[in-house]
């Protein structure tokens, strides 16, 4: 493959994941095995403590060894974190019709590079409140710790979804703010299932 003139190897990855029953599993990754520049590797789990989908609890970590373009983890719309040792932690509990979920997710190394952000934390609710109409309400939250001192971000999307039949419709406010400033989407999807 050629990238901006330069001559770049087939990127070739390989993965497995064990699932020890209902109880959890473990995996792993290998990627960019063909790249002279660095080789990324990848360890993950999945606990069900109480061997239901009731409650979920998940892990991984991520590190890259090399000086090539580093991969991107998108949280938000707008925002990635990157790093060469990336982490990640979340917890889900579903109970008849409320969820709750909370996530983690950061770069272990602390430094100045192009990312602005260390770190993400997220959270979310959601409840059904029938069959066909359900709300959930999401924020999250983007800190640095290094020298540039990017101020916080904050956020948060109330949502709303109609479902009936093969159809889903979905609106609600993406909220950011910033150093005094505000950002606002208004996302409205239409699902149709075949």
């Amino acid at each position: 493959m050629e990238e901006l003139g330069e001559d770049k190897p087939f990127d070739f990855g390989v993965g497995a994941e064990y699932d020890f029953g209902e109880l959890f599993s473990l995996g792993a990754k290998v990627g960019d095995i063909l790249d002279s520049e660095g080789i990324s590797f990848g360890v993950f789990a999945m606990v069900r403590p109480l061997k239901s989908d009731d409650l979920i609890i998940r892990a991984g970590y991520s590190y890259y060894s090399g000086e090539g373009a580093l991969e991107e983890e998108g949280y938000s719309e707008n925002i990635s974190i990157v790093g060469k040792n990336m982490y990640n932690a979340s917890v889900e509990y579903t109970l008849t019709d409320f969820s709750i979920a909370a996530e983690i997710a950061g770069d272990a190394e602390v430094d100045d590079d192009e990312n602005p952000y260390d770190m993400y934390i997220g959270a979310g609710l959601g409840y059904s409140i029938n069959e066909h109409f359900s709300v959930a309400l999401e924020g999250q939250c983007f800190l640095d710790f290094s020298n540039e001192n990017a101020k916080p971000l904050f956020g948060f999307e109330p949502a709303f979804a109609f479902s009936t039949g093969n159809h889903e419709l979905s609106f609600g406010v993406d909220m950011e703010f910033c150093d005094g400033n505000v950002f606002a989407q208004f996302p409205v999807s239409w699902v149709y299932s075949f």
